[in-house]
């Protein structure tokens, strides 16, 4: 998996969130973007899944200008719950995902156990703690099975037990597949090969 940026810019109105930048990633491992609140991280994670376009330069996935097609195909982007519903367990939405992947049942009874949520999944997804839903997160993600994952702030507002699994999960999954988070806390900087600083 390769990641480009060639002078790309990002405005909101008259306002520049992220101004001509330049970036290369390529191969597997996890990458974190750094920076306060409001700098530009879910903007560059909403451009890099193609759900916004840059004002000017160029992003290409792979060797792809991200679009909905690339992001069908190669990228798992989950970001809170607004893709979920909210009635649904967490069982109903790992089944209906891994039907839709080739996987196997055992498959999210493995995930569900690597990231301890294995009591909540019988439960409707509204119910979650935030901690759980950012495990739940991660879970869609390994299920998902995509080359590119992106997560906007796993860590933010979650408790301390659901930080230790869910950093412990991220250095597995990243063996395997491009993993690139956001945050806002220097203490969520965990074993990345590249820290991107906005």
């Amino acid at each position: 998996m390769r990641i480009i940026l060639i002078n790309t810019s990002f405005n909101y109105g008259k306002v520049s969130v992220i101004n001509q930048m330049n970036l290369q990633i390529s191969g597997v491992g996890l990458y974190t973007i750094y920076g306060k609140p409001q700098s530009g991280k879910t903007t560059l994670l909403r451009g890099l899944a193609g759900m916004i376009q840059p004002q000017s330069g160029m992003i290409l996935v792979g060797n792809f200008n991200p679009d909905w097609d690339v992001y069908q195909n190669l990228i798992s982007f989950w970001n809170g719950n607004q893709y979920l519903y909210p009635k649904m367990t967490g069982f109903e939405h790992l089944k209906i995902l891994a039907k839709r992947q080739n996987r196997s049942l055992q498959d999210v009874f493995d995930v569900s156990n690597d990231l301890k949520m294995i009591n909540y999944i019988d439960r409707p997804v509204k119910i979650y703690p935030r901690g759980i839903q950012s495990r739940f997160n991660l879970a869609l993600s390994k299920i998902d099975d995509k080359p590119l994952i992106l997560l906007d702030e796993p860590f933010n507002k979650i408790d301390l037990d659901s930080q230790i699994i869910i950093k412990n999960f991220l250095k597995k999954l990243a063996i395997e597949h491009l993993v690139i988070l956001t945050t806002s806390d220097s203490k969520n900087i965990i074993d990345s090969k590249k820290v991107i600083f906005l």
